[in-house]
């Protein structure tokens, strides 16, 4: 599947639920307009509901400041959500880019590597798999980018 678009009203997490089997997912947005929520509202909703992608292998998130072309636009809830879903839901990752994402991303994969102790989980732990980061004009902390190599190449072994 590739140059689909949608309308800037339908959740990507409804997305996800209709296309379970993809490899490679690429995703341009528009950065959210909304001002930043609280990073602990989001936690108190169960996550067990939400669509899962075990085949994906390559994931592109970027935000485009450039407003020639009108993308969706996301809110940061939606936005936060989506990521840890994507992540924690796609064991076999293996190519990550995250470009200009407009909001802390360390906190989301620090809640993803969370999920790697925690043996109720699948068999395959996130982000296990990953062989390519790119973090371009993204905010993350080194410490946690060192925790996601150690992830991978503990898994790798």
């Amino acid at each position: 599947m590739e140059g689909v678009k949608t309308s800037p009203h339908t959740p990507l997490l409804d997305v996800m639920k209709t296309c379970p089997r993809l490899r490679e997912l690429l995703i341009s947005a528009e950065p959210p307009t909304t001002p930043q929520e609280e990073e602990g509202e989001e936690d108190q909703q169960d996550d067990r509901d939400l669509p899962q992608l075990p085949h994906l292998c390559s994931l592109t998130l970027k935000f485009s400041y450039e407003h020639s072309q009108m993308k969706p636009v996301m809110s940061w809830m939606s936005l936060r959500r989506v990521l840890k879903c994507l992540l924690t839901g796609s064991p076999s990752l293996e190519k990550l880019s995250l470009v200009s994402l407009p909001c802390p991303l360390n906190g989301v994969l620090q809640d993803v590597l969370r999920r790697v102790d925690d043996p109720t989980d699948s068999p395959l732990p996130p982000l296990g798999r990953i062989r390519h980061i790119d973090l371009q004009r993204t905010d993350v902390k080194m410490t946690t980018v060192k925790s996601l190599m150690l992830q991978s190449r503990d898994s790798s072994v």
